[in-house]
């Protein structure tokens, strides 16, 4: 039997500011360092690999590699011969590449490979054909556990992928609440703008679907001309969305930040945060804006459902619907009280709900299960939180 601390090998396709990333920052940060020995590695170099600072800030071992492509056999090669000479105990693995890397490496060094689902599963058919069916094949036959990141998602593999009931477990995302429950309740009136601010923090990508609040815009700006819409995240629809503003006429309201490190102080000058995905998984930038007491509009998929009671901490709206966007968006505009009482309720229920010391030891939890060879015991699956 392997002693104390055992070693957890993060997994990671790259540094980039992401939900999957701040969930392995999360980790590498709070787990017990004298249970515990941390490893991150990131498979790719994106961009700046924004995260790579705080990762080496912690001063942990940090094996960083450049691949050039999905399933780089040199790239399989270094993960295994790292993974064999630093002992690792358990692979903890994040998103699609990483994924099947990990697998791989665990099937062939008998290491066990716990893998965390950050989407539902039919998201991962929008990928590539080969992408897909590796990560969907090496998840039902090369993985030790897995992890949904809602109870309703930890169903949808089960009954989508025919993943064994006792091989998933469901443990909400987290985030580090701290900085987002400091923020004030309610808007400053001295802020920046002039109006109300309508804030969504996503990459600029097809999921996020921007361009949806782009087009609900303009029947807000119809009634409320002084309001202003911030986009803060890079991506490669940037262009996309800029001309679509252009073209739309609002150019003037929509204000493209870019990547921001100061999310709390973004929100404390939001009167909403809107989220009107195509998909999700369970979308941390969500949790953040609910700590910090926003008002919160997210579209029905994923677990954002599970994260958001609509009408009592939130609102849930249907997914690819500009007019039922629009109409929450000025719902919520026209009632300052109800914005005040959604953004209290919000804070009150991820501070329940997603607390970050849960997270932590459920997560320890399944580590020292796996590490230790022992069997996950049921109570692990399913994350029991009343509310």
């Amino acid at each position: 039997m392997n002693q104390l601390p055992l070693r957890i090998l993060q997994l990671v396709s790259s540094m980039t500011i992401g939900g999957a990333e701040q969930i392995v920052l999360s980790l590498a940060e709070r787990t017990d360092p004298r249970r515990f020995e941390m490893h991150i590695g990131s498979l790719s170099v994106i961009g700046q690999n924004s995260l790579q600072p705080e990762f080496e800030r912690l001063c942990l071992p940090l094996l960083s590699l450049n691949a050039r492509r999905f399933y780089d056999p040199a790239v399989v090669q270094a993960v295994y011969h790292y993974a064999r000479q630093q002992r690792i105990d358990v692979i903890h693995t994040h998103l699609t590449d990483a994924d099947v890397v990990g697998r791989f490496v665990g099937r062939a060094l008998r290491i066990p490979v716990l893998s965390t689902m950050h989407n539902m599963p039919h998201n991962y058919a929008r990928q590539r054909r080969d992408r897909y069916w590796l990560e969907r094949f090496t998840a039902r036959h090369l993985t030790t556990h897995l992890v949904g990141v809602s109870p309703k998602i930890r169903e949808l593999y089960i009954s989508q992928w025919r993943i064994p009931h006792g091989r998933i477990s469901a443990i909400y995302n987290s985030v580090r609440m701290e900085p987002f429950l400091a923020v004030p309740a309610g808007v400053s009136p001295s802020r920046h703008y002039p109006g109300p601010v309508i804030t969504n923090v996503a990459r600029l990508n097809p999921q996020k679907a921007q361009h949806l609040l782009l087009e609900a815009a303009p029947a807000v700006l119809q009634s409320y001309p002084q309001a202003t819409f911030l986009l803060v995240g890079k991506g490669h629809l940037e262009n996309e969305l800029r001309q679509q503003a252009l073209a739309l006429g609002i150019s003037q309201h929509v204000i493209f930040t870019g990547v921001r490190h100061d999310i709390p102080d973004i929100l404390a000058q939001t009167d909403i945060f809107v989220l009107p995905s195509r998909w999700e998984g369970l979308p941390l930038s969500a949790i953040e804006a609910m700590a910090a007491a926003r008002a919160v509009l997210v579209t029905d998929v994923g677990g954002n459902s599970e994260l958001v009671e609509s009408g009592r901490s939130g609102v849930v709206i249907p997914a690819a619907d500009v007019g039922a966007l629009a109409d929450g968006l000025l719902a919520l505009l026209a009632d300052e009280a109800a914005r005040l009482a959604l953004g209290a309720a919000a804070r009150q229920r991820v501070q329940l709900l997603f607390s970050t010391e849960r997270f932590i030891q459920q997560y320890e939890g399944l580590y020292t299960q796996l590490g230790l060879h022992l069997p996950i015991s049921p109570s692990q699956l399913l994350q029991e939180v009343t509310v």
